[in-house]
């Protein structure tokens, strides 16, 4: 699609291809303490990657419908199992799908992506 841009790819050290930022620390849920979402928590986590490849192959065959709907699943889920800050990110992918240039949905989808792999670190099932 014209105008796309380069994903950002993180390395091992917490920098992205081309440029330095400083390592985000880990994200645990908000609802970590709450003994009956404990497994709908560790599926959810599990299950992440999968979810934000999903959005991501929709939005690289130009579904947005998708992408939107995919993200508004997961703000939900995100939301519900203490993820607040993913739930608003997610919300924000929906909104660019549904309205944004293509370089502000994949903007919102890298960072949605970025959440994702913190939270993946904050889970104390990661290894």
């Amino acid at each position: 699609r014209p105008g796309r841009v380069a994903p950002l790819v993180c390395d091992r050290r917490g920098r992205y291809r081309g440029c330095m930022f400083e390592r985000k620390p880990p994200i645990r849920s908000t609802q970590d303490d709450v003994v009956e979402l404990a497994e709908d928590i560790d599926r959810f986590v599990v299950g992440l990657a999968e979810r934000i490849d999903d959005i991501q192959d929709a939005e690289l065959a130009q579904r947005e419908d998708q992408v939107a709907q995919l993200a508004r699943v997961l703000s939900g889920d995100a939301d519900r199992l203490g993820y607040p800050g993913m739930a608003m990110s997610a919300q924000g992918v929906a909104r660019a799908a549904e309205d944004g240039p293509p370089a502000e949905l994949q903007e919102t989808i890298a960072e949605l992506t970025e959440l994702a792999q913190r939270i993946r670190q904050g889970h104390r099932g990661a290894a």
